[in-house]
């Protein structure tokens, strides 16, 4: 939330006041007057304006197959916000795509942006492991949570263009996707309100992506499990992993410590370390 600034005159009530006094508060009101102009005008010029749609830092080239070369521009309104990056052969002025951002970006672009965070807008990743390279666009940048949130496109060898995918875009909602070329597995690790969290290992399954393996701790920390033992609170840390084709719990420990609030869980029936 941005901070009010109160910029309007101060004013007071000179009846029934000594001369003296009123000569104390005419200067006392000169010098704060002058100073709350001054602190106003500084406010303003420090104000962040939305970036210049032709900044030179919303341009960048990548080679997503590994041959040709491809130029992106990231495009702003008028309020700073990102709707769309288009896309450019080598050389071409005219875009051969453009994608259109998947949600609002609830932060505008501005010119007090540093290159750090202006980088981290356009990335690039292999996340479906076919050799070529994926493009993620910044939806939510906070710098103070290390939150970030991902609109997904898939690179398409065989017809040249991206395609945007709602699947991992889902899972990149409030996380950064971590890749293992390796195992061929994406791995996500989110926090969530009241200390819970949850930890998740994806992999692919004929083109569908699919979960692998999830540990977390759920519930609310407020409520109550009294049928669950003594003290029980209503916290629980599962485990559930694919067997067989099925999704399936392989364990579900309730939190039972009334005078130990923080919980160490214990270690999952066949977890696979995601590195």
């Amino acid at each position: 939330m941005s901070s009010i600034k109160i910029c309007h005159p101060v004013h007071y009530n000179p009846y029934h006041m000594p001369a003296r006094t009123i000569r104390s508060l005419s200067v006392s009101f000169v010098f704060i007057s002058t100073f709350m102009l001054s602190h106003c005008a500084n406010a303003a010029e420090n104000e962040a304006k939305p970036l210049n749609p032709d900044d030179p830092r919303l341009k960048s080239s990548f080679r997503v197959g590994g041959k040709e070369l491809l130029s992106f521009r990231l495009r702003l309104d008028d309020d700073g916000t990102i709707f769309a990056i288009s896309v450019y052969h080598e050389g071409k002025s005219e875009p051969m795509q453009q994608l259109v951002s998947c949600t609002a970006h609830p932060d505008r672009v501005t010119d007090l942006w540093t290159d750090f965070q202006l980088a981290k807008l356009v990335t690039f990743q292999d996340f479906n492991f076919d050799g070529s390279f994926d493009l993620q666009l910044a939806q939510r940048d906070s710098i103070y949570l290390n939150k970030m949130s991902y609109c997904i496109f898939l690179w398409d060898s065989q017809t040249g263009q991206f395609n945007y995918s709602p699947e991992l875009s889902v899972i990149a909602t409030g996380t950064v996707i971590g890749v293992n070329p390796k195992s061929k597995t994406l791995h996500t690790y989110k926090d969530l309100p009241e200390g819970r969290w949850e930890d998740s290992t994806y992999g692919w399954n004929e083109g569908k992506l699919q979960l692998i393996q999830q540990s977390g701790l759920y519930g609310d920390w407020f409520g109550t499990e009294a049928e669950k033992g003594p003290s029980c609170r209503a916290v629980y840390f599962s485990c559930r992993r694919r067997i067989r084709g099925n999704l399936v719990f392989t364990l579900k420990k309730w939190i039972c410590s009334p005078n130990n609030p923080t919980f160490r869980p214990p270690d999952c029936p066949d977890y696979r370390e995601y590195r």
